[in-house]
């Protein structure tokens, strides 16, 4: 997970069980909330888990030692702040270099391919897509996700 200005995390059944609800799961899911001054963790739960009472106490244990180091230094914490447009710039990059790839792996653009080629082509753009989204990889995901509707269309893009 790689959200850069989080406000609020809730975590909901933070108390079952799972990959998803470890002790490191659960640390690293409020790490995101500390990118934020103001960021804050929810933990929705019937019950207080090991896992949740060691990410809880993990927290507060690394939170005394970067407020002592602050304090130390002088230092105010503030939110990391990214534009929107940093992020759109960068999804574009990404786009750019998908479809430059795929240019040079069709030679000349997959209008020019057979119905079979470009069944083929739709496939193993799907696995890449898929495997994007496996790997949390959603914006690449998406982009894939667009050339597919493009080759399935017949809209060529340069």
């Amino acid at each position: 997970m790689d959200l850069p200005e989080v406000a609020l995390i809730a975590i909901l059944d933070a108390d079952k069980i799972g990959f998803l609800r470890s002790a490191t799961a659960l640390i690293q899911t409020i790490g995101r909330a500390a990118r934020n001054a103001e960021g804050r963790v929810v933990m929705y739960a019937d019950r207080m888990s090991p896992a949740m009472e060691e990410a809880i106490s993990e927290t507060n244990r690394r939170r005394a030692i970067q407020m002592a180091y602050n304090e130390e230094h002088n230092i105010t914490p503030t939110t990391i702040i990214k534009a929107i447009h940093d992020m759109l710039e960068r999804e574009q990059h990404e786009q750019h270099e998908i479809q430059k790839h795929d240019l040079e792996l069709l030679k000349g653009g997959y209008n020019l391919l057979s119905a079979t080629d470009r069944k083929n082509y739709i496939k193993a753009l799907e696995k890449e897509m898929l495997e994007a989204a496996k790997n949390l990889e959603f914006e690449r995901a998406a982009v894939i996700r667009d050339e597919i509707q493009d080759v399935k269309t017949g809209k060529f893009t340069s």
